[in-house]
């Protein structure tokens, strides 16, 4: 039996892979990931293979409670984490949790932002994350420069 699974229902997450990444360089314990990847009607991003990480697809959307509860079921771990597709953990937050966890407990983490990418233009002009559009300095087409660093506050 696992420990801890952590579960992601994601539809349409662009990020769904790099937080699946992110998470596999910083579990320490015996913890698997359950992504449910729920009708994308978009490219689904690259997940990366590993024997700790679970895919189930639908491809018409059965909603997200609905995935949370087969990913529950299908965990197969002591212990049940819900996660965003768009989210970085701490280096062994796995372990961390489980020392003090008591079978009659809710914990919830402490959530910080997430320096997800900034727009990047030719000219090496940046701007901070969110809608797209020409560099407002140049004028000149952006593109994503990834970051994903969590940010201390």
């Amino acid at each position: 039996m696992k420990d801890l699974s952590i579960i992601i229902p994601a539809r349409n997450e662009e990020f769904i892979g790099v937080t699946v990444q992110n998470i596999l360089d910083n579990i320490q314990g015996n913890t698997v990931i359950v992504v449910v990847l729920d009708g994308y009607t978009v490219p689904v991003p690259e997940i990366p293979k590993d024997k700790r990480v679970f895919i189930i697809e639908h491809k018409e959307s059965i909603g997200q409670r609905a995935a949370c509860n087969e990913a529950a079921k299908v965990s197969g771990a002591k212990y049940i984490m819900k996660l965003d597709a768009h989210c970085a953990i701490d280096k062994g937050m796995d372990v961390k949790m489980l020392e003090v966890m008591q079978d009659d407990w809710t914990m919830v983490p402490i959530m910080r932002n997430l320096w997800a990418f900034d727009w990047k233009c030719e000219e090496g002009h940046t701007r901070y994350q969110g809608p797209s559009g020409v560099c407002e300095v140049c004028g000149k087409p952006t593109v994503k420069d990834m970051k994903w660093i969590a940010k201390t506050n």
